[in-house]
């Protein structure tokens, strides 16, 4: 399966958060998302494996109980 990023269309699941879904199956998610600053995720859980590269700026994030500030 090919899929461009830009014929993906960008959403806004959660305000101060846009994505574009760009690939997936049952097992892997691949999203291209843009956090305003300031913008807080709640705490969740997916089905899919995921994996995360921050290109600019950096996020603070949880997983498994260990958080770390990544940039």
């Amino acid at each position: 399966m090919f899929t461009f990023n830009k014929d993906a269309a960008a959403t806004e699941p959660v305000s101060g958060f846009s994505r574009k879904i760009l690939s997936y199956n049952k097992e892997l998610m691949v999203v291209e998302g843009t956090f305003k600053a300031g913008t807080h995720i709640a705490s969740h859980h997916h089905q899919h494996t995921q994996a995360t590269y921050v290109a600019s700026g950096s996020i603070r994030a949880t997983v498994g109980g260990e958080t770390h500030d990544l940039s």
